[in-house]
């Protein structure tokens, strides 16, 4: 429920949403340092799945057009996140997933934050992402279908 928050039609709602999520991952990695584990992939804490889940809807909502959101996401990014290409790489099939989902889903919020996302990863990925996120996409669209 909170990572659909994220892409509510509403700002405040999202960068609460933001506030949120930071919150729990913050709480999560501060018990990680205390007992050396990575609570985030414990288990009956998050599965991967849902981690990458998690990293692929903040990673979009930095594309976010109110800039209060937008950096909110990505300052949670930053706290989260160590390596951003090697991560990238790890939640892409689930983030092109994500992109189409919202570019699909005949809310205005949602495709523009597709779009900015798509662009923003062509942009630091340049061309080596078409490669990587077209299968992905053609996958989709045939599974759709």
């Amino acid at each position: 429920i909170l990572e659909d928050t994220l892409f509510n039609e509403c700002h405040y709602a999202r960068h609460s949403a933001i506030n949120l999520v930071g919150g729990v991952v913050e709480s999560l990695m501060k018990g990680a340092r205390q007992f050396g584990q990575d609570l985030l992939l414990a288990e009956g804490v998050m599965t991967r799945e849902k981690r990458q889940f998690t990293l692929a809807a903040l990673y979009m909502v930095r594309s976010d057009e109110w800039r209060s959101v937008a950096q909110a996401a990505a300052q949670v990014w930053k706290a989260i996140v160590q390596n951003t290409p090697r991560t990238l790489k790890e939640i892409m099939p689930i983030l092109i997933r994500r992109i189409i989902t919202n570019l699909a889903s005949g809310s205005a919020e949602k495709v523009k934050v597709a779009s900015r996302c798509v662009g923003e990863l062509v942009e630091k990925l340049g061309g080596r992402v078409m490669q990587e996120i077209m299968p992905i996409f053609e996958q989709s669209i045939k599974s759709n279908n």
